[in-house]
């Protein structure tokens, strides 16, 4: 256990910035606001992610093989949470809870462990 924690404090790590615009009511007026970054591997885990609050589902009403492409699978009428994604594509997401936000420009930026290849 006390060579993982001295492993954290060599890992090598890089920051990350990206500009954000508010889709509802101006981040100033999100209090309290605690932003999470997703990084998402794969088309559709991030289909699946933005087609939220609705689930996909497969076009032809049968599961298809993930190889098939995204142009497999559409918005269903189900209604689903992020947590129903993350179940569903557990390896393919990463949050990142450590994320500065400046709600006056909509800069956020954060740091990514090197080993996560963006």
């Amino acid at each position: 256990q006390e060579m993982g924690v001295s492993a954290l404090d060599v890992a090598q790590y890089s920051a990350y910035y990206a500009f954000l615009k508010h889709r509802r009511l101006p981040f100033g007026e999100l209090r309290p606001l605690m932003p999470i970054i997703a990084m998402v591997w794969g088309n559709r885990a991030r289909d699946a992610l933005l087609a939220l609050p609705h689930l996909l589902e497969p076009t032809d009403g049968k599961h298809p093989n993930r190889s098939t492409g995204r142009n497999s699978w559409r918005r269903g009428s189900r209604l689903g949470s992020f947590a129903d994604v993350a179940r569903e594509h557990f390896g393919e997401i990463q949050l990142v809870d450590s994320v500065q936000l400046d709600v006056y420009t909509g800069r956020a930026w954060f740091l990514l462990s090197d080993s996560v290849n963006v």
